[in-house]
């Protein structure tokens, strides 16, 4: 399989402001020139084979931030920036290990059916605000559930998707004081929400000593929102089929379009000697599919600790979409893609004859499901 994207949307600069760096020269031999090229507009050399794509991402020398630069400077100082830095995905440092595997149990711990109960409750409130809203509220709504956050309403959707965005529109090279405001207060309007709304199962795995369960759900919820809504838009567009069909085809087409390293020392990648410092842009949309494989998730120390998760939770957000096409709700209409720096995701629009009476209504809701704080955000966190 081709690259589905070479004729498409072109990798641009990774969302969030880098420092500036002269790139030095890969030593490459003549047999491997055409593994690599430098491209100047991005600042890296891209990276697209699939071996060395493997290679790159589980290289012990090559990490997800430059040497010596843990946070992108515009967000040192902030809330934002603190809780960024705590992101497994952005840390290198030896205690990260520890902290992967105690993720990796709370998310083993979770009931399968709960949670499918769980995303179809929230993928049925999010059908009732338009295919827009189900793209993008049902996989973050469903884990803010789990994680204790109120998401009993479309207004509860709403407020999440809108502090996501806040995140979101803070790492755009463009962003300015505004945006990071807006950052911060998001933070800490996720963070007062955490753990107030029982059962709250994945909180309660996160909820450990010695690290900040608060960053690490909020980066649960930031890594739910453009590859999920991503996911499930793909999917969707498939067309027709088994939902796991269905998924498996958005996997090979791959939502994230490419993901960054940089050499944190003198290191080889393939027949190339890569000076510390140097930056690599992986062309992951490149990716040949594999029965099997893929790396959508990712590969290697990075990949993505929640992927059974998030394939069965969009599962179950698929189901709900079909049910609501079998009901005669007006399937979405394509609108191109979002203008995203990294990710490949398909803009949905409402059909002209979409007939609300056929969708859960805020109304419908089981009673059990309204708020009931048990404790303040100051109780719950660790």
């Amino acid at each position: 399989m081709t690259c589905p994207f070479t004729s498409g949307v072109q990798p641009t600069l990774q969302s969030e402001p880098q420092a500036d760096a002269p790139q030095p020269a890969l030593a490459t031999d003549k047999a491997s020139q055409a593994l690599h090229h430098f491209a100047p507009a991005l600042k890296a050399y891209v990276i697209a084979r699939p071996d060395l794509l493997r290679q790159a991402l589980s290289h012990p020398d090559l990490g997800v931030r430059p040497p010596e630069q843990l946070l992108p400077p515009a967000l040192h100082g902030r809330r934002f920036g603190a809780i960024y830095g705590q992101w497994l995905r952005m840390r290198e440092d030896e205690a990260r290990s520890a902290e992967r595997k105690a993720l990796e149990q709370a998310l083993a711990s979770l009931d399968s059916r709960m949670l499918e109960a769980e995303v179809q409750l929230q993928a049925r409130l999010a059908m009732s605000q338009g295919w827009e809203a189900w793209q993008w509220s049902s996989l973050p709504a469903s884990l803010a559930a789990m994680l204790g956050v109120p998401m009993s309403s479309a207004a509860d959707q709403a407020s999440l998707r809108q502090q996501l965005q806040a995140l979101a529109q803070a790492l755009r090279p463009e962003s300015g004081p505004r945006e990071l405001d807006a950052a911060d207060q998001a933070c800490e309007v996720l963070t007062q929400g955490l753990g107030r709304q029982g059962p709250a199962p994945l909180w309660r795995g996160l909820s450990l000593p010695n690290w900040d369960a608060a960053a690490q759900a909020i980066g649960f919820l930031w890594q739910s929102h453009e590859a999920g809504a991503g996911l499930l838009g793909q999917a969707l567009l498939a067309g027709t089929g088994h939902e796991a069909e269905l998924l498996r085809l958005a996997q090979s087409l791959g939502v994230i379009q490419h993901t960054r390293r940089w050499a944190l020392h003198d290191c080889r990648l393939g027949d190339s000697f890569v000076p510390r410092g140097t930056a690599l842009l992986l062309r992951l949309a490149c990716e040949q599919a594999e029965p099997g494989a893929g790396l959508s998730f990712g590969h290697g120390r990075h990949q993505c600790p929640g992927q059974e998760l998030a394939l069965l939770m969009a599962q179950a957000a698929l189901g709900v979409a079909r049910q609501a096409l079998a009901q005669g709700i007006a399937p979405p209409s394509w609108q191109g893609h979002h203008a995203l720096a990294h990710a490949r995701v398909p803009r949905l629009a409402d059909g002209a004859d979409r007939d609300e009476s056929l969708v859960l209504a805020d109304a419908e809701l089981p009673a059990e499901r309204a708020p009931t704080p048990s404790t303040t955000a100051q109780e719950s966190s660790p």
